[in-house]
């Protein structure tokens, strides 16, 4: 094996590594802050401590047969599936980086991509007191960029691609408000205002025209999982936690964003 094979397996592992850790900082029983302060790992049935071998992303999964080695309860399979995701999540982020501080940047947005994915998925919310100074880190990074760069478009390309993202999901509750566009009977709604804000931090990451295309593959990939889900379930007005499909529209846009564009308009210019 190369290595640059062998570097891609350890960071890998290393996104492995890190989906575990969050899982059980998000998905836990108790408050992050509880969690943070649980010396090890444990049976969520037995309530026992995970000893070391058992805590290997994916592989320990594998060699207990998805079942608690104590207990013989089940480990539900979303643990290996999201350290599977993740560490290939981290290896696409490393390859296409141009340098070691750029891959640092990726590696770190991801992990925050799928902190509120999960916490999503597990709360159904998005937590404004962790995403609001995300939000605000991210405008004074644009400021940064743009003070460095001497060139204050980047700066007006941030606002655009969070603006433009929030006006998107305002639209939308808009005529979702109004019966054109389905929606949740709690809030009469179609979207949570999380999901805005969630776009304010991906529209001053991407800039324009890449948020653009993150919120398009969300949507689409989101429209499809909603079919598929009312074709199954066959219920309508079902919840369906929209930040994990923002997520993966970011990623893809930050890895293939540019060369989605030029198939784009490749595609249009004939």
């Amino acid at each position: 094996m190369t290595e640059i094979a062998l570097l891609n397996v350890f960071v890998f592992f290393v996104g492995a590594a890190a989906a575990s850790f969050l899982n059980v900082l998000v998905g836990g029983t108790g408050s992050i802050r509880q969690n943070l302060k649980r010396k090890r790992s444990r049976c969520d049935s037995c309530k026992m401590d995970l000893r070391w071998w058992e805590l290997v992303p994916v592989v320990s999964w594998v060699v207990l047969r998805g079942r608690c080695s104590r207990c013989s309860s089940v480990i539900p399979v979303f643990h290996p599936l999201s350290e599977i995701l993740l560490g290939i999540a981290f290896v696409l982020g490393y390859v296409s980086a141009s340098s070691t501080a750029v891959a640092l940047g990726y590696v770190g947005l991801i992990m925050v991509l799928y902190f509120f994915s999960v916490y999503d998925l597990f709360h159904g919310i998005v937590p404004r007191k962790l995403l609001f100074p995300l939000i605000a880190g991210a405008f004074l990074g644009r400021i940064v960029l743009a003070i460095a760069h001497a060139e204050w478009q980047m700066l007006v390309t941030g606002l655009i691609g969070a603006l433009s993202g929030y006006a998107f999901f305002v639209i939308l509750n808009f005529l979702s408000r109004k019966g054109v566009l389905p929606r949740e009977k709690k809030s009469g709604e179609s979207f949570g205002w999380g999901d805005a804000n969630f776009a304010l931090l991906i529209g001053l990451v991407l800039g324009w025209p890449l948020s653009f295309i993150a919120l398009w593959i969300a949507v689409a990939l989101g429209g499809l999982v909603g079919i598929v889900i009312l074709l199954v379930v066959r219920q309508r007005g079902a919840t369906m936690p929209f930040i994990p499909f923002l997520s993966v529209g970011t990623l893809v846009a930050l890895v293939w964003g540019y060369a989605i564009m030029d198939w784009m308009r490749l595609y249009l210019s004939y």
